[in-house]
């Protein structure tokens, strides 16, 4: 999800009348185009095949023409034909003649690359092994979006968490993110990181670069734990509700609480049923 947007005429555009817009990666300063290039075609190897065979002169000229018509957002994967992507779309921005930070580059970690059982995942082996191997066939020293590439239901999400914290402090990333998280998970991993501090400490946009998914708070058993003090003060927002007279809502400080509440009711009123 992206924040509020910005039009702008994007440099030697062969179109006068031609803008791109941009707007907020979540709620952090970053400004990205609405339209941001994929790179899953480039390469086609291995089962990648299927997909696209674009070899690195097209793909030279489809990221030139894109950065020219002021698309800036890049996103790749570690796994699109198992790496060659990466290298490929890291060769294309150096040779489009533009500087690195002209272009917001996202890449992913946590689908096999390998035939090891550490080859994949969100542990914080696979995610350490994994933004060297992509630096390095990106051919840049930062990513500014990484991404967990699916739902890890192995490792603890504290485990992850702590490792791209990890990498921000350590200027390997940027800004997180994560794909293909039905949203309900995504709202109980930041609750969970909330409650044993580990939530990345500048990165409130991981819930916010997901693929679009569908709401259901109750799947699984699944409740959704906002912040540590929603937690701590469920119970007696509760009490002081009922304790005040009709009409006459619970103290400022507590209000918040039932507003989440409600929202997560009608949220799971509104979920088919057998989703």
């Amino acid at each position: 999800m992206l924040g509020s947007s910005l039009r702008v005429a994007p440099r030697d555009t062969r179109q006068d009348n031609t803008f791109m817009h941009y707007k907020q990666l979540g709620p952090s300063g970053l400004l990205v185009s609405e339209l941001c290039l994929g790179t899953m075609t480039f390469g086609g190897r291995g089962t990648f095949t299927a997909i696209g065979t674009l070899d690195q002169s097209n793909a030279d000229r489809i990221v030139a023409r894109s950065l020219e018509a002021g698309i800036n957002f890049i996103d790749t994967a570690d796994v699109y034909s198992e790496g060659l992507s990466e290298e490929i779309t890291g060769r294309a921005i150096a040779h489009s003649g533009r500087k690195r930070t002209d272009v917001v580059l996202a890449t992913k970690v946590f689908l096999p690359v390998g035939g090891g059982p550490n080859d994949r995942g969100a542990s914080r082996g696979h995610i350490m092994d994994g933004i060297q191997a992509s630096l390095k066939r990106l051919g840049t020293d930062y990513i500014d979006l990484y991404q967990i590439h699916g739902l890890d239901t192995v490792t603890p999400i504290e485990e992850t968490f702590r490792a791209l914290d990890d990498l921000v402090r350590q200027g390997s990333v940027r800004y997180i993110g994560v794909s293909n998280w039905p949203a309900w998970t995504i709202m109980k991993a930041l609750g969970i990181a909330a409650l044993r501090q580990v939530r990345p400490r500048r990165q409130r946009a991981a819930r916010l670069a997901s693929r679009r998914v569908r709401l259901s708070p109750r799947r699984q058993g699944a409740r959704v734990r906002l912040h540590r003090h929603h937690a701590r003060h469920r119970a007696s927002a509760r009490r002081l509700g009922r304790a005040h007279r009709p009409g006459v809502g619970p103290p400022p400080s507590l209000r918040h609480v039932g507003h989440h509440r409600r929202q997560i009711d009608r949220a799971a009123r509104r979920q088919p049923r057998g989703t």
